[in-house]
Formats: C-alpha cells, structure tokens, sequence
C-alpha cells in the first residue's frame, strides 16, 4: 500500500488506493520472477544455516502470494520452515506481530533470534520484536540509512552472515 501511495504522490481516495493496489499486486505477482534473482552468495549462506541445524523463515510484506511464487521459485530448497507475509503473519513491518508470532510458533525465544534484512523496516522489525538485528549491507540501503532507524550490527555479504550467526 505505501510503493502505491508514495509512487502516486497525490493523496487519492482509499478506494482508488485499494484499485491501484489490486492492480499493482495482480501484475508484481505474475510477473515477480522477470528479474529476480538471489545476491550472489546467498545459496552458500543458505545451506549452510540449513546444514548447521537453524531454523530459517522469511518475515515479508509482500501479499502473500507473491512471497509463494518467488518462494516457490527461489527458495524452496533451502529449509525454510516458513515463507510468510502481512495476510498470515498478522501485521506489516515494522510492527513485531508477525515476528512475535513465529517465535512463539516456533518456541524460539527472541534473544535466540536472528533478524536479517537490507531495509530500515526489517531494522525496525528486530528492534520491535526484541531480536538480534542484522543489517545486510549487500541489499538496497546504505550503512548509514540502516543506521540511521537504529542497526548496530551490520554485514557485508551473505557469507559474511555465517560469522555473525555462530
């Protein structure tokens, strides 16, 4: 809903918010894959968080299905014990609901947590949700922008992650 209202940049009616997204998830989903594609590093990363034992889930604001496509696509083969976004978890980010929700799902307390992500939500969502934040520097936002909302930890690249999670 934010992309859609911050790209229109006019305060529009909400049921012509609601049409533009419904446009915009329609069309993001079935073509979500055209240029998709994992950072280099994150398959390694990936199995080895899998071959070590960790529990892995993916925390989304994408709709939810969208997050299955590219899941199905993608990710699937890595051990994830759940790809999940707002219309299941309960809650955009940076709110913790979602977050709060898995651990508890999941009996993993937050001080046992790990939240890893390149944008200030998922900063926010780790401060939130009272986890071990862990800015990815390798995604879309600079240090000092993670910074900015809070990251304290941050990591260069993916494989980078396998020795901050030890």
């Amino acid at each position: 809903r934010k992309i859609v209202e911050r790209s229109v940049g006019v305060e529009l009616p909400k049921e012509k918010i609601d049409e533009m997204l419904k446009f915009y998830n329609d069309y993001y989903t079935a073509h979500s894959s055209i240029r998709t594609r994992l950072f280099d590093g994150v398959p390694e990363m990936l199995n080895t968080l899998k071959e070590r034992g960790y529990m892995i889930a993916i925390v989304t604001n994408k709709p939810q299905r969208t997050t299955n496509a590219v899941y199905d696509i993608y990710l699937k083969d890595f051990g994830f014990v759940k790809a999940i976004g707002p219309e299941v978890g309960g809650s955009c980010k940076p709110e913790k609901e979602t977050t709060v929700n898995l651990l508890k799902e999941f009996d993993v307390l937050p001080e046992n947590a790990y939240f890893v992500g390149d944008g200030e939500a998922d900063v926010m969502t780790a401060i939130n949700a009272g986890v071990k934040g862990v800015a990815a520097l390798w995604g879309y936002r600079t240090k000092e922008q993670l910074s900015a909302v809070g990251a304290t930890v941050f990591c260069d690249s993916p494989l980078g992650l396998l020795d901050i999670i030890s």
